[in-house]
């Protein structure tokens, strides 16, 4: 599956080194230029990046279909959990509160129920 936001970061980084480079305001221009026809004839061809695009601004309103990817990028940052809770347990273990230990399962064949001890 082609991703057309990797490639969007890839090319912002070709112009700076571009520019950077040469110092070329022209040549700039130019390359702008034919990345907005090769834009053009990509959303042509792939018409599902142009819904992508349609649902940006009203992404809750697409939530179940084509926002989905987009709804769930920002509920997970803005509950940002999994970094503060990351970095919970490593200023723990810095400060010596908690040692590190693999979790272990037990239980199981008797209980029925996999239970894990972390």
């Amino acid at each position: 599956m082609s991703d057309f936001g990797t490639a969007l970061i890839f090319f912002i980084a070709f112009l700076a080194i571009a520019f950077l480079r040469s110092g070329d305001l022209p040549s700039i221009a130019m390359i702008c230029a034919a990345a907005a026809a090769g834009c053009g004839v990509v959303l042509k061809f792939k018409p599902y990046i142009a819904n992508r695009f349609a649902a940006w601004q009203h992404v809750w309103e697409f939530a179940d279909t084509t926002g989905y990817q987009q709804t769930r990028t920002m509920s997970a940052a803005a509950s940002g959990r999994a970094v503060w809770q990351r970095r919970r347990q490593r200023l723990a273990q810095i400060r010596g509160r908690v040692q590190h230990r693999p979790c272990v399962r037990y239980g199981g064949r008797r209980t029925g129920a996999d239970q894990w001890l972390c």
